[in-house]
């Protein structure tokens, strides 16, 4: 693990400790059933492309680490959160299109308790059983409070994340729209999804990154123009 990575780990969550989330997990829009009608035209791979080439205001960008610490483990901090903000995303979509609550703490580490062994467990405790094997990320790095603040704001200068995950995964439902009642092979199936799904997301999020080191030596009289540069994709993927 990189240096600079040790350091903002030891020194950003120390710093952050005991503090209490101030926000809630964003409200997935979608709706939970499984429709049949036929979907408004989506290209899944425009959108990604869209994404990559997507610029975030400087200032805010920089000031999701807050005043704790700056240069390269600022940096660190603010790539990591975005990469595990938008996987936090796509479970909140996925849990809306199968018709699950959403967790009450992303950063709760799933305890396997003797619940978990009998053979008659309720399909939304299996689907949390089974989406743990994905999560270590989320309680691994961040507190409640972090990760909510990365996903907000995703959600706020990159809302075509959650819109794309959210079309991915109805659109893969309407694959199997006979299997109106989710089942332990739906949720596996599902799952593998939201796997594959989220490994091209993140491409799509580490152009984005790259396209923010430019943020270091920005000159702040061009800062207006990002401004305007990112508003124009953005209003690209309002879909």
């Amino acid at each position: 693990m990189p240096n600079t990575l040790v350091i903002w780990i030891f020194s950003v969550t120390c710093l952050h400790a005991g503090s209490v989330p101030n926000t809630t997990p964003p409200t997935a829009t979608s709706d939970d059933s499984v429709t049949t009608s036929s979907p408004s035209q989506f290209n899944f791979n425009e959108q990604l492309s869209k994404i990559n080439n997507s610029f975030l205001p400087c200032h805010e960008f920089n000031q999701l680490v807050g005043d704790l610490v700056s240069g390269d483990v600022a940096d660190s901090y603010n790539q990591y959160l975005l990469k595990t903000a938008h996987r936090a995303i796509g479970l909140s979509e996925l849990r809306t299109v199968l018709g699950f609550h959403q967790p009450v703490e992303w950063t709760a580490e799933y305890i396997q308790s003797d619940e978990d062994l009998k053979d008659d467990l309720t399909i939304e405790k299996y689907y949390e059983r089974m989406e743990s094997k994905y999560c270590y990320f989320l309680y691994s790095l961040f507190f409640e409070s972090q990760l909510l603040s990365g996903m907000d704001f995703m959600d706020k200068h990159l809302p075509a994340v959650r819109n794309v995950y959210r079309r991915k995964f109805e659109e893969n439902r309407r694959i199997t729209s006979t299997k109106l009642i989710v089942d332990r092979e739906e949720v596996d199936r599902m799952l593998e999804n939201y796997i594959d799904i989220k490994d091209q997301m993140e491409d799509a999020i580490i152009g984005v990154l790259r396209n923010q080191k430019s943020c270091n030596s920005v000159d702040p009289k061009h800062e207006k123009k990002r401004k305007e540069d990112s508003e124009k994709v953005s209003s690209f993927h309002d879909f």
